[in-house]
């Protein structure tokens, strides 16, 4: 069964941390974890009034993308946190999934986001 969880250890990420310059007493990392195993993550932390996320690696699947992306923010808006910078170089998958239009980074509503996604509704 899939679920996506805060990691506990960061150990495997360290490098990755270094090679976004992102310290690693600020940076928190949602694994997706299907049977034990880790099947993908985002790397994210909180500045200002925003989430950034910097990095998401879904190993090619659209859809658990998607659902990391949605954790992340939703994990933001239960911290009374509503807007989202996305610090990810790659932008196709978050244009894809229309988190942003092109030449943005930045969600400046998430809850109105979330409002808009039938499913999200629900959590």
């Amino acid at each position: 069964m899939l679920e996506i969880v805060q990691a506990r250890d960061y150990k495997n990420y360290y490098k990755l941390f270094e090679e976004l310059n992102i310290s690693d007493e600020i940076v928190s990392v949602a694994e997706a974890m299907d049977n034990g195993n880790v099947i993908g993550f985002g790397i994210y932390h909180y500045s200002n009034s925003s989430i950034v996320i910097d990095y998401i690696d879904s190993k090619s699947d659209l859809e658990l993308y998607d659902g990391i992306a949605r954790t992340i923010l939703f994990l933001a808006l239960n911290n009374n946190i509503n807007s989202a910078v996305f610090n990810i170089d790659d932008k196709i998958n978050l244009i894809k999934l229309r988190f942003i239009s092109e030449n943005e980074n930045t969600m400046r509503n998430i809850a109105n986001f979330m409002d808009t996604c039938k499913k999200c509704k629900n959590f």
